[in-house]
């Protein structure tokens, strides 16, 4: 028995040995192994190519911030003023060097703020466990989501400090929350849900109209008939608005309107002359203050400026 045990083990080892050995032993020239071998070197010495360039480009990028932090210093010292947005840029490697504390702190205050959605919803719609779980895991991964996004804006060397902002602000609702909410309610809860979010949007279009009619209002003086078309073209142009929407003091054309320039040009044609002018004139000043008030802390607005304007159409 020891003798057929001390054959078998014998076998086993030389066997081992033998594919060592084998193992050891350089392809054949031209072999199929042989190319595999190549161009598995190839790639090593491509990915250690890779990281070289990387750290010298990450090098060359901190160098560069650096000297622009250095730059934008001597400026203000200097009394020259400096643009927001050169500051901005300054700052990005840095912020991209802490990106992933950043991004982990975004998104634990967001997952905080829709857990608060989560809750209210499975009491408000008598969400069961598996929907209230899969509710939030949908709101966990949108905030992932929008994590990567504003990881993605940083990152991005031709962003500004308006991309920024409009960002910080996009990334504070969960987009396509209505849709998922409806694909997962049915029945009274759903007729419900649905029933609620409209209530809420009507409110959001008509505070927002009042709003800016209030804002058109001191700076023009409107009548009441200026008033009832300037609040039909506010509220068309909200992002919450729907024309199946029963809004009081909306009447004739309800198209939705494009915000922005659309929205101001039309606006523009239910005003008078005499409160074109005033109107001109009354944000060319805001435009200076707001300037002034930026130069008195050495910066300059960037060249879109309107992100700070609180009476943009």
């Amino acid at each position: 028995m020891r003798q057929i045990l001390g054959i078998i083990l014998g076998l086993v080892f030389g066997a081992a040995g033998a594919f060592l050995f084998l193992r050891s032993m350089p392809p054949e020239e031209g072999s199929a192994a042989d190319k595999l071998e190549e161009v598995q070197h190839a790639l090593a010495r491509a990915e250690m190519k890779v990281k070289e360039l990387n750290a010298i480009t990450e090098r060359d990028k901190n160098e560069e911030a650096k000297n622009s932090a250095r730059a934008i210093a001597d400026d203000l010292k200097a009394g020259r003023l400096v643009d927001v947005d050169d500051i901005f840029k300054s700052a990005k490697p840095w912020m991209q060097n802490f990106a992933p504390v950043f991004d982990r702190v975004r998104v634990r205050e967001q997952q905080h703020e829709f857990d608060t959605v989560a809750g209210e919803y499975a009491r408000k719609y008598n969400l069961d466990d598996r929907q209230h779980a899969a509710l939030n895991d949908w709101l966990d991964e949108m905030a992932e989501k929008n994590g990567e996004k504003f990881a993605s804006l940083v990152a991005d060397e031709s962003s500004g400090l308006e991309d920024f902002i409009r960002a910080s602000k996009d990334f504070q609702n969960p987009l396509g929350l209505d849709a998922y909410m409806e694909s997962m309610l049915e029945g009274d809860a759903l007729a419900a849900y649905q029933a609620d979010r409209m209530e809420e949007r009507v409110l959001n279009v008509q505070q927002e109209a009042d709003r800016k009619v209030e804002r058109l209002d001191r700076m023009v003086g409107l009548d009441d008939a200026q008033a009832d078309e300037v609040f039909n073209l506010m509220a068309r142009g909200s992002a919450d608005f729907d024309p199946e929407m029963r809004i009081e003091g909306l009447s004739g054309d309800v198209s939705p309107i494009a915000a922005g320039k659309d929205r101001e040009e039309a606006v523009m044609a239910v005003l008078r002359p005499d409160q074109i002018a005033t109107y001109e004139q009354t944000v060319g000043q805001r435009r200076v203050e707001a300037e002034e008030d930026m130069r008195a802390l050495g910066l300059r607005p960037p060249e879109n400026w309107n992100i700070w304007d609180e009476d943009d159409f």
